[in-house]
């Protein structure tokens, strides 16, 4: 029983190496370099002036777009509030041959608590210690696409914008394997209030 317990532990950490998203660095840096963006003029809007609900910054619109093709019939935020601070949830509603009848996103704003005297090292930190994290350029200060979680984060003056964008989930959906969903999540915040 003792040796099964080990045997157990071992396969864990052996499974969470080889499927988790963390990067092992040692004595090396890992992963690309952080593409700052050198022609960032400022926010359009300090963290204080953001609303709580964060719902009317993006484009249900340009959320249907993006998933065009995928058989969704509706992009709407999810107005019942589960949380405190700025976010908000938001969803795609697919067709009736699809296995699950939506799939949810979300969008939220953290403020920067340190300040921004030394954001650039931990984000390229964040950067080389995720398998499924790639820089990306002309997006806020910088941006982060972290695949694995189908996540952008957009570094701001004060505050960093967190966006997942709902996951493709038809069974019978040859889009679902397919979609670009770091496209989506670009072009979505690209046309969003933000800018």
């Amino acid at each position: 029983m003792k040796h099964l317990k080990y045997t157990l532990v071992f396969v864990s950490i052996l499974l969470t190496s080889c499927f988790g998203d963390k990067n092992t660095i040692v004595g090396e840096e890992l992963g690309s370099e952080l593409a700052e963006n050198k022609s960032f003029s400022g926010n359009k809007y300090s963290f204080k002036d953001l609303p709580d609900n964060l719902g009317d910054l993006i484009s249900m619109d340009e959320v249907k777009r993006q998933y065009k093709g995928a058989n969704v019939t509706e992009a709407k935020v999810d107005q019942v509030r589960r949380f405190g601070g700025k976010y908000c949830d938001f969803m795609i509603l697919f067709d009736s041959s699809m296995a699950s009848s939506y799939s949810k996103g979300f969008l939220s704003v953290v403020e920067d608590f340190q300040g921004d005297s030394d954001w650039q090292e931990q984000w390229q930190f964040k950067l080389t210690s995720l398998k499924s994290a790639e820089s990306v350029s002309n997006l806020g200060k910088a941006a982060i696409w972290i695949g694995k979680k189908r996540k952008l984060e957009v570094k701001m003056d004060g505050y960093t914008i967190l966006l997942e964008v709902p996951a493709i989930n038809g069974i019978n959906d040859p889009n679902a394997k397919q979609h670009d969903y770091k496209t989506t999540a670009i072009n979505i915040i690209k046309n969003s209030k933000f800018f």
